[in-house]
């Protein structure tokens, strides 16, 4: 693979901080990073003293990355807030950060809702924060209407579209799942070096490969052809990189001479 530069020192004297006029974008260069955003959730079977007596259930709101590396390849990801039901206090949680800890809330409830995250990115993005949405599943059946009997019957939850859903009703389990791509077009030179490059974008866009295994550990295989075509599409990435902070190498020692 190309390498950027080879003295690393000076380029970063050239491109610094996004407020630096010098910081262009990367010409028809498209980075994809999968992520994944869902929900589990469990019965409550041990209730604590702080537990409200209606909630009915455990669960988890996250977003993650589906790609070998985990956590660490969304090291591109400030923070990211979630905002729950104005019956939770406070509503709004912000997660930053940890190469060791995932984007995620765990709260109690008895009620599904719409939950929103706003995906905040590292210094030198320059793009604004992306919002994504994710509905709460808790149920794993629903009580629908039978006109002829007047009574309610059972049904079991159907997955919505593009949504991998997984019920496990003998441990009162509900597992939720879509798969999404963060996409950056375009990405600012100091950005797709410092942050784009330091996590992984391999992509595999068939949803229903996604697996969750009895302990909700999420894996995502990976094709030959797509890891090649990926490591392939990076490489043109950063020979156009190459050449932008080359050519803004030679502008800065024009300066510095004529100075």
């Amino acid at each position: 693979m190309t390498e950027i530069v080879s003295d690393e020192e000076h380029i970063f004297s050239v491109i610094k901080t996004t407020s630096n006029s010098n910081n262009k974008r990367l010409k028809n260069v498209t980075i994809k990073k999968p992520i994944i955003v869902g929900n589990t959730a469990t019965k409550i079977v041990e209730r604590n003293s702080n537990t409200p007596l209606e909630h009915t259930h455990n669960w988890k709101i996250f977003i993650l990355s589906p790609t070998v590396d985990g956590q660490k390849d969304l090291s591109f990801i400030k923070k990211i807030t979630f905002k729950l039901h104005d019956s939770y206090q406070p509503s709004i949680r912000t997660v930053e950060y940890d190469p060791e800890k995932p984007f995620l809330i765990e709260e109690t409830g008895w009620g599904e809702f719409e939950i929103s995250m706003k995906i905040y990115f590292q210094e030198g993005s320059q793009e604004k924060f992306l919002q994504v949405y994710h509905p709460l599943r808790l149920h794993s059946f629903y009580l629908v209407l039978n006109e002829s009997s007047s009574e309610y019957d059972k049904k079991l939850a159907i997955a919505k579209e593009g949504e991998n859903l997984y019920i496990d009703q003998s441990q009162g389990l509900v597992k939720s799942l879509y798969y999404d791509e963060i996409v950056f077009h375009e990405p600012y030179a100091d950005f797709f070096v410092n942050w784009l490059m330091k996590s992984s974008s391999l992509l595999n866009k068939h949803e229903g490969d996604i697996k969750v295994d009895e302990n909700g550990i999420i894996s995502y295989p990976y094709s030959e052809e797509v890891e090649l075509n990926e490591l392939e599409r990076l490489e043109n990435a950063l020979m156009n990189a190459e050449g932008i902070l080359k050519n803004l190498r030679v502008k800065y020692m024009e300066k510095q001479q004529s100075s």
